[in-house]
């Protein structure tokens, strides 16, 4: 009886202590299992905003800058309109711009002031269109808010803005335009709202704000309302203005419903088949998103080996173009010299050299050598710019400095001005307060250096006197964004993405080598490990930007 009892306890005691273990492997699993839910559910409340919230958003962000951009093909229409006729009156301007009204349901007004009007200030306009035939503000707000602009001092072919109009229902914002030949000045008042709730009124950005350069607000569509945490911002550009668009994720609150899954993990075990499920469909399809990635790269590959070896043809000729000729000069004069000597030696072993023939040698001679000279530094300096397009040269600026971009572009332009009296160039800055950080300040002098040098040789339109160019700067990230710009002849569309070629260049014929914005290039990307971007529309310029971020010192 004792050792039956015995066994009894030791059997209860294995089984205790085997139900605890189970209990044990059962919590450890169910923790596993529960840090395992959380990651996942994370995962997914990502990958849920980037869908249904993110991406379309930044769609619709996009499509409105482009909206806003076109209005610059609006404007130049209406100038060309003017030009090509004499004597518009109001009838012929109400005709020509009724199709605008359609196309673009953004512009509410239409406003012409002729030369006489837009003497001075911009008062009584001379007449004006709208789609509804009302003017959406009141005619002494819009006089009181153009008042601050003088049209003697607007650049002709170029917008400007004045600030926003509010009215008793419409908010505008005026678009001063100023015509070539002393035409006139047309201003578009765009209706403001209609612009925003037309793109960004949708299921996905119900609430949106509008913020400009001093983070306030000047336009929402909501009445009452705030930003949450889950916000998306970006920036909206029209024409000498930007602004910063926040729009609410209204779906922010549902994406937290994903942390419940943890909490029925253990309960329902057809969780966790569910999970399988999901697990090995999500596999299957990184699976075929890597395959469909690699065979993208793998097409990639091929286009850029093709591009390669185009563009390694036109290197090889824009070589061969510029150190063949200085070398060839430089043999033939060499040639040239060799027969003076054979003659000389001739005349004196002849016993007929006397002191005319001498100095006609010493003149000759002199001027082969020049010549020779003169054509070998060529050679060597074309050597040298080749050897910048691989920024050899940056490497003695490794040197990283805390700096202020303003201070630094300040300083490049007082000092351009010094060695250049001229003034062809007339450089205007735009800057915010302060702008340190932690990068090349000599590569960033040799970039302006070029892009001035690129200016000089490249912007200027037939009969122009003087190019204005502006450097502006603006927070981007974690550093700053720097755009270079001028008002010179641009470049063509089809020649636009070779520019950064090297020994590409538009005026070969006069000298020039085709190395400056491939040295630019090359040194954004290699020394201030930035983005190089560039765009240009014919006839109004060309513009070049690159980011300045904070740098570590090596």
């Amino acid at each position: 009886m004792v050792y039956a009892l015995g066994l009894s306890t030791i059997d209860t005691d294995l089984r205790s202590m085997r139900i605890a273990t189970y209990t044990g492997n059962s919590l450890i699993i169910g923790a596993v299992l529960m840090l395992g839910s959380f990651f996942i559910s994370y995962e997914l409340i990502q990958k849920e905003r980037q869908v249904s919230f993110v991406g379309p958003v930044r769609e619709f962000v996009e499509l409105k800058n482009e909206r806003f951009e076109n209005l610059n093909y609006e404007l130049m229409s209406i100038e060309s309109f003017f030009l090509s006729s004499t004597g518009v009156d109001e009838k012929e301007f109400g005709s020509f711009i009724e199709p605008i009204f359609e196309q673009s349901i953004i512009v509410n007004t239409i406003l012409y002031y002729n030369a006489q009007a837009a003497t001075l200030q911009l008062k009584q306009p001379t007449y004006w269109h709208s789609f509804n035939g009302e003017l959406p503000v009141e005619l002494h707000d819009l006089e009181e808010n153009l008042s601050s602009i003088n049209p003697q001092h607007m650049r002709t072919s170029e917008a400007i803005t004045s600030p926003i109009i509010t009215g008793k229902q419409d908010t505008v914002i005026p678009v001063i335009y100023k015509m070539q030949n002393n035409e006139g000045v047309v201003v578009l008042l765009i209706d403001f709202k209609r612009a925003m709730r037309s793109i960004l009124n949708h299921e996905v950005s119900k609430e949106f704000f509008v913020y400009n350069e001093e983070e306030k607000v000047i336009f929402k569509n909501i009445e009452e309302s705030t930003l949450g945490s889950q916000y998306f911002e970006e920036d909206l550009f029209f024409f000498d203005d930007y602004w910063k668009v926040r729009i609410n994720d209204k779906n922010s609150f549902r994406y937290y419903l994903y942390y419940l899954i943890p909490m029925f993990t253990l309960l329902f075990s057809i969780f966790l088949f569910y999970l399988f499920r999901y697990s090995v469909r999500l596999n299957k399809a990184n699976k075929e998103t890597d395959e469909a990635i690699t065979k993208l790269q793998f097409a990639q590959e091929k286009i850029i080996e093709s591009e390669k070896i185009s563009a390694m043809g036109g290197l090889v000729a824009g070589i061969s173009h510029e150190v063949n000729t200085p070398v060839g000069i430089s043999i033939t004069s060499a040639s040239h010299q060799r027969d003076l000597l054979d003659e000389l030696k001739q005349d004196f072993e002849n016993g007929v050299l006397d002191s005319e023939k001498f100095e006609d040698f010493l003149s000759a001679s002199y001027d082969m050598v020049d010549m020779t000279l003169k054509n070998m530094q060529r050679a060597s300096k074309l050597v040298a710019s080749f050897k910048r397009v691989a920024v050899i040269n940056a490497d003695e600026a490794a040197d990283i400095e805390h700096i202020n971009l303003n201070t630094l572009i300040d300083d490049f332009i007082a000092d351009y001005a010094l060695h250049n009296s001229a003034q062809i160039i007339q450089f205007s800055t735009r800057f915010p307060e302060t702008s340190w950080v932690n990068t090349y300040p000599a590569v960033i002098t040799q970039i302006l250096s070029h892009l001035t040098s690129n200016t000089l040789l490249h912007a200027f339109k037939p009969g122009q006197r003087q190019c204005d160019v502006l450097i502006a700067i603006r927070a981007y990230k974690d550093g700053y964004a720097v755009r270079f710009s001028d008002n010179g002849v641009g470049v063509p569309q089809h020649e636009l993405r070779k520019i950064t070629e090297p020994f590409f260049t538009t005026k070969r014929g006069a000298g020039n080598a085709g190395l400056g914005l491939p040295v630019v290039y090359n040194l954004v990307k290699s020394k201030l490990k930035s983005d190089f971007n560039h765009g240009s529309v014919e006839g109004q310029g060309l513009w070049v930007s690159f980011t300045v971020q904070n740098l570590e010192k090596e």
